[in-house]
């Protein structure tokens, strides 16, 4: 990306407000870098006008272009025309700072540098890209962009972190890894034993 402009992705089945999302817009503003974010969703709640406004009045360099859904088979293929991808769940709810979604897996597939919120969930799997990857505490918009103007004025990280990403993907985080291939349907097959045998005493 010679010009240096970071084209960062973000999807969910709904664009909404208090996701990270303007996080985003405000640390790319104080990056100082041209920049476009790609929002993959429905737009129900005019998401998409406020993030627009937000971009205008603190990041007039950053264009917010929205895509509508497509397939979830479509979505790996359809990231990887761009740099970054953003995972950025919140430290609370408890349930946001413990779960792990499916966007930083997608990402990974899709050869993309991963920008995480350092959350309980997200946390060890930041560390098993390694360095390369983007960790920051929720909230801290200055180490959020720092990272990305470390990326889009040096070519060599972001390839490096794009190249991590994807070694990670292939090495373990991806559906057909034997470690993951009937996982679920395992536990609840011990699950259902345990209550089996609970049941006969």
């Amino acid at each position: 990306n010679p010009a240096g402009r970071l084209r960062l992705f973000w999807f969910s089945q709904v664009i909404g407000l208090q996701r990270g999302l303007e996080g985003a817009v405000q640390a790319i503003g104080l990056a100082g870098v041209p920049g476009e974010l790609h929002l993959l969703g429905h737009d129900p709640m005019t998401s998409l006008k406020q993030l627009t406004a937000l971009a205008d009045q603190c990041a007039p360099r950053l264009t917010v272009v929205h895509h509508m859904p497509v397939r979830p088979d479509a979505i790996i293929e359809l990231g990887r025309q761009f740099d970054v991808g953003l995972s950025l769940e919140q430290d609370r709810p408890l349930n946001r700072n413990l779960c792990l979604t499916n966007k930083s897996f997608t990402y990974m597939l899709a050869g993309l540098a991963v920008a995480f919120t350092d959350t309980l969930g997200q946390r060890p799997l930041a560390h098993d890209i390694g360095p390369e990857a983007l960790l920051f505490k929720p909230g801290d918009t200055e180490a959020f962009a720092a990272g990305l103007r470390r990326w889009a004025q040096q070519p060599d990280a972001l390839l490096a972190a794009k190249r991590a990403a994807w070694a990670a993907a292939a090495r373990r985080w991806h559906w057909e890894h034997p470690e993951e291939r009937g996982k679920a349907l395992k536990l609840v097959e011990q699950v259902l034993t345990k209550s089996s045998r609970s049941v006969r005493r």
